[in-house]
This record gives structure tokens, sequence and C-alpha cells, in this order.
């Protein structure tokens, strides 16, 4: 365990945020994280800090699991069950798993982020997401440090969303996340360029798919250790098919993904470019040139100059296609 007071956080979030935490402590192993679970007070667990925005100076006990690693723990035929230490680093563990020739994780490729985030986010990207193939999650409560396991139907899964941000937020923290990957399984090439970016690199076969998805989002995604950024800030808004028609009167091109539930997603990115924010800046925070759903940070933006953009986008989405945006990153 590490222990370190009145720490810049800049260099623990992906956004390049220069801000302080009072008191910040490196979870190392299992019994790390059983003792700062114990006793009182408000705690903030931070992993790889990639969907999150500090607005201010942090207050209190910052967590951040340091605890590594992967191992098989169990396998009958086709089936295997993998589990990861919170603060493995999400894309090397899909890259070992894609190495290993296990299926489950190939779309969530290039994700930045731990394991610890994967659950609490539910993590998702090109038609996949890790509810799919979350199936046990382990942690400790705070206040009594007492040890939880839930199974993958108890964690409430829905679109960037699950039990860690409603009943549990801020009342415990993951240490170690179990997943169900397969030794064979059927590729998902239909979300967007995916099977052509595959056909284009010799046809599906497990790493292709990887590699495609790693290359899409190289062409329209900063390197977050370039310039700041959160990936994608803003979720995809999920409306009535009244409301989809509605738009699609005044713009025939809008894209739109049919939901089981019968609503429709629309793209956020496509919205926030319609109302004319691609690649416009606000100060030190601006919207990517490249994709209008991620912003960054210009190299000095604070915290309040993220947001005012992000205000301002709302806004405009708002009065233009009477959508409001939800935000995927949270504020802190």
């Amino acid at each position: 365990m590490k222990v370190y007071n009145d720490i810049s956080l800049k260099r623990y979030n992906t956004f390049g945020i220069d801000v302080k935490a009072e008191h910040l402590i490196e979870c190392e192993s299992l019994s790390d994280f059983e003792t700062v679970a114990k006793g009182d007070g408000h705690r903030l667990v931070l992993g790889g800090g990639s969907n999150m925005l500090f607005l201010s100076d942090h207050k209190g006990l910052i967590i951040h699991p340091t605890m590594t690693g992967h191992e098989i723990v169990g396998e009958n035929g086709n089936d295997v069950i993998v589990r990861a230490a919170a603060g493995t680093d999400w894309d090397s563990f899909v890259s070992s798993m894609v190495a290993q020739g296990l299926h489950g994780l190939e779309n969530l490729s290039g994700i930045p982020g731990t394991v610890g985030a994967s659950p609490v986010q539910n993590v998702g990207a090109y038609g996949a997401d890790a509810s799919q193939v979350v199936c046990r999650v382990e942690g400790y409560w705070f206040g009594t440090g007492e040890k939880f396991v839930l199974m993958g139907d108890e964690c409430h899964f829905g679109y960037r969303n699950s039990i860690f941000k409603n009943e549990m937020k801020n009342r415990a923290i993951v240490s170690l996340v179990d997943y169900h990957l397969y030794r064979d399984a059927p590729l998902n090439l239909d979300y967007g360029p995916v099977r052509q970016m595959v056909e284009s690199m010799g046809g599906a076969s497990l790493t292709n798919v990887r590699n495609a998805i790693l290359n899409i989002r190289n062409q329209k995604l900063p390197d977050p250790k370039i310039q700041g950024s959160a990936g994608s800030f803003f979720k995809n808004p999920e409306v009535s098919s009244d409301v989809a028609s509605r738009i699609s009167k005044d713009f025939a091109e809008m894209p739109q993904y049919q939901l089981p539930d019968g609503r429709v997603k629309i793209p956020a990115g496509w919205l926030i470019e319609r109302a004319g924010w691609k690649g416009r800046a606000l100060g030190e925070a601006a919207v990517h040139d490249k994709q209008a759903l991620v912003l960054v940070n210009r190299g000095n933006a604070t915290g309040s100059d993220v947001m005012a953009l992000a205000e301002a986008i709302r806004n405009d989405v708002r009065k233009m296609f009477g959508i409001e945006l939800d935000m995927e990153v949270c504020k802190i």
C-alpha cells in the first residue's frame, strides 16, 4: 500500500486536469482493498481516470487500485472463466485474451481504463459491452470492509450503467472481476465499419477483429497520452420511435439503430456535429475534429472549461432536436 498526501491528479485522469487530492492510497493487494474499505468517511475510487472530469481539488480520500494480473479459474470445454484484478490495464487484458485465442472481449479493444471499471461503467463499443461477459464481481463494502460477491445478473447492467453506479455508488470498491469467455464463438462484425475493415485485413479472425477496431478507433479518437480526453463524453440518446420519426422528417440522413424494446438509438456525435460543434473550441476545451462525441483538453483546460463547453453543446442540441444529452463522463 502506498499513501500520498496533497498529490496532483494530472497523471491519474486522461483529461489531464491538474487538480490535487488531499489523500490518495494505491491498493497493491487484496488485503490493501480490505484495509482501505474499513472505517468512516467518504472515499472516491479512481481507476484509470478515463471516465472522470475533476472540477476542483478533491478533499478526502481517493483509492487507486494498482493490483494487476489475471488467471484462468475455470474451464469446461468451450467455456473459460478468467479472473482479473481491478488495477489491470483494460486493453492489455483484452490483448492478452485475444493472443490466447479467447473470444468475448475483442470488440472492446482500445477502451482506456482498468478492469475494475468494466462492470461499473458496463463499458461498451462496436456492438458489445461488458454485461455480455462479466459473470462475477468481487469487492469490499466501505465501512465494514466486508467482502461481497455479485454474479453477473445481480449487477443490474444497463446502457453504460450498473448497480455500482446506483444502489452501490460510493459504498463499495471492486477488487476482482470474472469474465466468461470462449475458445470459439461467432465474431461480431455487424457494427459500423468493422466488417469492411476486417475484410480489408484478410478476413474474419479474432486478431483481425481486434486490429480492425483499434484502427477504426485510432482514425477518429485522440490518444489521451498526447491530447487529454475521456473518450465518449455523452451517451447516445435512446428515444421513442415517434421522436426519431419527427427528427427524420427534417433530417432524412440521420443514422438510427432500432432497439429490442422499440426505442431508437441516435448517435450523439451526429447530433453534436449537426448542431455545428465538431472541431469548435470554447477556450482551452474543444470538440475533437474527427469525432464530435469526444471533448478534448487543448492543453490547459480546467474541469470548469470542459463543463462550459459541454453545457453549450447540450443547449444547442436541445434547441435543434428537442433531445437532452446525458453525460457519460462522471463529474467529480
